[in-house]
C-alpha cells in the first residue's frame, strides 16, 4: 500500500512535505510535469496531464491512497474516475472546480484572459512573486521560498495553459463531467476549508454527495490548510484511512 500526494499550481511536491514527514506509512509525491521539472513538448493540456497521471501511478505499488490539492485534485478525480488504477481510496480539495455550476475566481480569469501570459510573468523573478497570493492562503514560509526559486517561465506557460484549457469549468471540459461520477466507485473524502476564498462550501458539500463522499469542513483553515495545522490534516487523514479498514 502506497499513499500518493499530488500537488497543485504553482506549486511543486514540496508542498506536501509538512505532511509526508509526520507519516510512517510509505509515500510518493509525483511532481507534475513544468513544475520545478520539465515539461514534454506532447503534453499541452489537461487531458495529457490526466493521462501522464495515470501512468504515473501504473508504476506505482498498489493498492493506493491518493491525496491530492488544488490542481491536483482536479486531476486526481479524473484519474480515480476514468482509469483502472489500484486505488483505495482518495482524498481531495477543491471539490467545487468539477461542480457543473462552478465559476473560476477572479485570479483564475485574469490567467484565462489574453493578458494571463504577462499577468504570469509579473509574477516570475526577478520582476515579482507568487507570495502576494499564497502567503494570505496560508502556504509554509519555506515552501513559498522553493516556489519563488522555481517559478520559472516553464511554470508560468503551463499554468497559462491548463488553466486556458479549463473554460468554463471542468466539470464542461471534454466529457469530464458526466464521468467524475465512477468516483463514488472508490471511497473518497472531500476537504473544504471554509476560509479558502477559491473555495465554495456549498459546491464542495454537493460535490461529495454526487460523489458518494465524506466531507471535512475546516473552520478557520484557507487554502494551504495542510500547512497551517500539519498535525491536524494528518489526523484527519488517519481516521479517513482507518474508517476503510473497518
Amino acid at each position: 500500500m502506497t499513499i500518493v500526494f499530488v500537488h497543485g499550481v504553482p506549486e511543486t511536491s514540496v508542498v506536501w512535505d509538512v505532511v509526508r514527514e509526520r507519516l510512517d506509512e510509505e509515500s510518493v509525491a509525483v511532481q507534475l510535469p513544468g513544475f520545478g521539472s520539465p515539461r514534454p513538448a506532447a503534453m499541452r493540456d489537461n487531458h495529457d496531464y490526466a493521462e501522464w497521471l495515470a501512468e504515473r501511478l501504473r508504476h506505482v505499488e498498489g493498492p493506493i491512497d491518493l491525496v491530492a490539492h488544488d490542481w491536483g485534485s482536479h486531476l486526481a478525480l479524473r484519474v480515480v474516475s476514468a482509469y483502472d488504477l489500484p486505488i483505495r481510496s482518495w482524498i481531495s480539495d477543491a471539490g467545487e472546480a468539477i461542480h457543473p455550476d462552478y465559476t473560476w475566481h477572479e485570479g483564475a480569469q485574469v490567467i484565462q484572459s489574453p493578458d494571463g501570459a504577462k499577468f504570469l510573468e509579473g509574477l516570475r523573478k526577478p520582476h515579482g512573486s507568487f507570495e502576494q497570493f499564497l502567503v494570505p492562503r496560508g502556504i509554509d514560509a519555506e515552501v513559498m521560498a522553493v516556489i519563488d526559486e522555481v517559478a520559472d517561465k516553464t511554470m508560468t506557460d503551463t499554468m497559462y495553459d491548463l488553466y486556458r484549457d479549463a473554460t468554463p469549468n471542468l466539470y464542461h471540459y471534454r466529457d469530464w463531467g458526466p464521468q467524475f461520477a465512477a468516483a463514488a466507485a472508490v471511497p473518497g473524502l472531500v476537504v473544504a476549508p471554509e476560509d479558502d476564498p477559491y473555495g465554495s462550501l456549498r459546491l464542495s458539500r454537493e460535490t461529495a454527495e454526487r460523489l458518494s463522499a465524506e466531507l471535512v469542513v475546516l473552520p478557520g483553515k484557507s487554502h494551504y490548510w495542510m500547512h497551517q495545522d500539519p498535525d491536524a490534516a494528518v489526523e484527519l487523514m488517519r481516521k479517513f484511512w482507518s474508517r476503510l479498514d473497518h
